[in-house]
């Protein structure tokens, strides 16, 4: 089975993830990596400080975002890639 990575996970790379689990659903395997365990959606903040809406809406953990899907999460930070060999260098 193929395997994408999805390197960053802000909203282009959760959008990815979804746009993957719908067309692609059980054809590939995905890793997503960050160096952030959790999404923040930085648009609503203001919205938590004026308590119109609660942190728990906004911030969520990434890993519980990919297992619902099927797919892993990993914390950590690209580093480089090595296209040959069809590697990712994190630190």
């Amino acid at each position: 089975m193929k395997r994408v990575v999805v390197a960053g996970c802000g909203l282009a790379g959760l959008k990815t993830a979804i746009e993957l689990h719908k067309l692609l659903k059980n054809k590939v395997e995905v890793l997503g990596i960050d160096r952030s365990e959790t999404f923040n959606f930085a648009p609503f903040i203001h919205r938590v400080a004026a308590t119109t809406i609660k942190a728990n809406k906004t911030t969520f953990f990434l890993s519980d975002f990919f297992r619902k899907r099927g797919y892993e999460f990993f914390k950590g930070e690209a580093a480089g890639i090595k296209l040959k060999d069809k590697k990712l260098i994190t630190n």
